[in-house]
């Protein structure tokens, strides 16, 4: 993280949380908005592709975005599932207010929970989806968010994780990182340079995932960012 900048959006750690003053929230939220479509609208769509193949009984799922952020991937994903409940998280009160804004200019109801990633403040077996998105490489624990994840998964249900890969081409880094700079900001290329700096391989995440509890994990993609879909038992 870049001293001074406020946390990557989904940071969860409370001490991190109070950086976003509503000033910077506003601003990260802005900037990000024009990668929507070339990034949380194409991880969306796959998951909603897979999520329908593996779980066709599911009209009206609970849908809960994990250290969500303006919660970018879950109103992306929001669309193929219109009868879904929504729930974001965060520990940030102003990204949850921006992510209710966000959803109120789309015509949804989003539900907000307001707590650490790793303490997410849910019944056990409450919600049919987690997504976690560029968050797994931050957490301060990432066993405990997992085992989290699993906890409030009903029987059955489906955490999908998307993250920076460690095992990525360098060249693939280097071009998005230049694309970034020119068509985003300095210091938004700067941050994704940390990010990749503390990016976890794709190979060893569907062992963390077993280790928290998940019946089985399976890698749906895998270049500078990987994709893996992890079941709770039924």
């Amino acid at each position: 993280m870049i001293p001074g900048k406020p946390p990557v959006a989904g940071e969860s750690n409370p001490s991190e949380g109070e950086c976003w003053t509503e000033e910077r929230a506003r601003l990260y939220c802005q900037g990000m908005e024009a990668n929507v479509k070339h990034d949380h609208r194409r991880w969306a769509k796959r998951i909603a592709a897979d999520l329908r193949a593996c779980r066709p009984d599911l009209e009206q799922p609970v849908i809960l975005d994990v250290a969500a952020g303006p919660a970018f991937l879950l109103l992306e994903l929001a669309p193929y599932f219109p009868s879904a409940r929504l729930l974001v998280n965060d520990n940030a009160p102003i990204m949850l207010e921006l992510a209710q804004e966000r959803a109120h200019r789309r015509n949804r109801v989003i539900e907000k929970v307001a707590s650490p990633a790793e303490a997410l403040d849910l019944p056990d077996s409450s919600v049919d989806v987690v997504l976690c998105k560029h968050y797994l490489r931050l957490s301060p624990d990432p066993l405990r968010l997992l085992e989290t994840c699993c906890r409030v998964l009903k029987p059955g249900g489906l955490a999908y994780i998307v993250d920076f890969n460690a095992e990525a081409s360098k060249l693939k880094a280097a071009v998005l990182w230049a694309w970034i700079f020119f068509m985003n900001s300095r210091e938004l290329a700067l941050e994704f340079r940390g990010s990749l700096g503390c990016a976890l391989p794709v190979g060893s995440v569907p062992d963390r995932c077993a280790a928290a509890g998940f019946a089985s994990a399976s890698i749906l993609a895998r270049s500078l960012s990987y994709l893996v879909r992890a079941a709770r038992a039924a």
